[in-house]
């Protein structure tokens, strides 16, 4: 079953409060660095990119995750 990371929506910004364009979001199994694929639609059958890329605006496009825990690292464009 599919779960929609709602997080998506919100708006990414620095310390200055400018966006982060470029922004990544990493999504790995749970304790581990092994990376988990997310999904950009319900059916789970087109993957994200991992990590996912925040736009210009600093805001993440529809991301889905299959029925298991994640862990999700934010870094910067420069990390």
């Amino acid at each position: 079953m599919a779960v929609r990371f709602n997080i998506t929506r919100a708006q990414y910004l620095d310390a200055n409060g400018d966006p982060y364009a470029g922004g990544l979001l990493n999504f790995y199994e749970t304790d581990t660095s092994t990376r988990l694929d997310t999904y950009s639609d319900n059916a789970l059958t087109t993957a994200n990119a991992n990590p996912v890329v925040a736009d210009s605006a600093g805001r993440f496009g529809d991301i889905f995750l299959q029925g298991q825990d994640y862990k999700v690292v934010f870094t910067d464009a420069d990390a």
